[in-house]
C-alpha cells in the first residue's frame, strides 16, 4: 500500500529539510535515516502498535514551491489496511514545526512534481534562502486541509513578524495585503485573537477554534 501526504511551509527548503531530519531522529522517532540533502529523507517503518504498522518505509521529498517549500511524505506500508500513516505524518510534521517555528498546512499537489528533476534542490544549487529558485511548474493547490499546531510562543512570533499566506493558493503575503498577489483572493482580516495561543478568532466566537480556550 502506498500513500502520499503533502504539506506546505512558508520557509526555505534547507530549513524545512533540517527540521524534518531533526524530528525523525529525535527521542520519539529514533530513525536511522538515509539522506540526499535538501531532496529526500528515507527510513524504515518497524512494527508500531501506536500507528498499527507491521513494517514498511517512508520517503520524504522536498521541493521549492511559490516562495516556500512543499513536502511529500510517501508511505509504503506492508499491510493492506489499518495503518495510521496519517497520524504518523501529522506527529512527525508537528515535531518539524516545533523545530522550524513555521506553521505547516496540509494541501494537495501532483506527486510527480516531487520527482521532477527540474524541481530538485541540492547543496550545490542552494547556499542560502535567497538562492532558492522558483519552481518550473505553475499550479494552484487546493485549500489547506489542516493547520498543524504551533505553540503560543511560536504563534506570537509569527504574528509579530507579520507572517501570513493565502488560504486559497498558499502564497506568502505581507501583513498589509488585502488581496492575494498570486490568485486575487480577498484576504479576510481578523481583528480578534485568542489570548492563550494567539490564533485569529471570528467575531462573536465564544471559544478558540485552535486551542478551545473560552474567549
Amino acid at each position: 500500500m502506498r500513500r502520499d501526504i503533502c504539506y506546505f511551509f512558508a520557509a526555505d527548503v534547507r530549513s524545512v529539510y533540517n527540521a524534518y531530519l531533526s524530528a525523525a531522529t529525535n527521542a520519539k522517532f529514533r530513525r536511522d535515516c538515509g539522506q540526499e540533502p535538501y531532496h529526500t529523507i528515507s527510513f524504515g517503518l518497524n512494527f508500531s502498535a501506536k500507528y498499527n504498522m507491521n513494517g514498511g518505509s517512508c520517503t520524504i521529498h522536498f521541493i521549492p514551491y511559490r516562495g516556500g517549500t512543499a513536502v511529500d511524505l510517501r508511505f509504503s506500508i506492508v499491510q493492506l489496511g489499518g495503518a495510521r500513516y496519517e497520524k504518523y505524518a501529522k506527529d512527525l510534521t508537528n515535531d518539524a514545526v516545533a523545530v522550524s517555528g513555521v506553521a505547516a498546512q496540509q494541501f494537495s499537489l501532483d506527486i510527480n512534481e516531487f520527482t521532477n528533476p527540474l524541481n530538485k534542490v541540492t547543496p550545490d544549487t542552494v547556499t542560502s534562502s535567497d538562492s532558492i529558485p522558483e519552481p518550473e511548474f505553475i499550479k494552484t493547490p487546493t485549500a489547506p486541509k489542516t493547520n498543524l499546531r504551533m505553540s503560543s510562543s511560536m504563534m506570537s512570533s509569527a504574528t509579530a513578524s507579520g507572517s501570513k499566506f493565502c488560504s486559497n493558493c498558499g502564497k506568502s503575503l505581507a501583513e498589509t495585503d488585502s488581496f492575494c498577489t498570486e490568485c486575487g483572493t480577498k484576504i479576510q482580516k481578523q481583528s480578534n485573537s485568542c489570548p492563550a495561543c494567539g490564533s485569529a478568532t471570528a467575531p462573536g466566537s465564544k471559544f478558540c477554534a485552535n486551542c478551545g480556550t473560552k474567549l
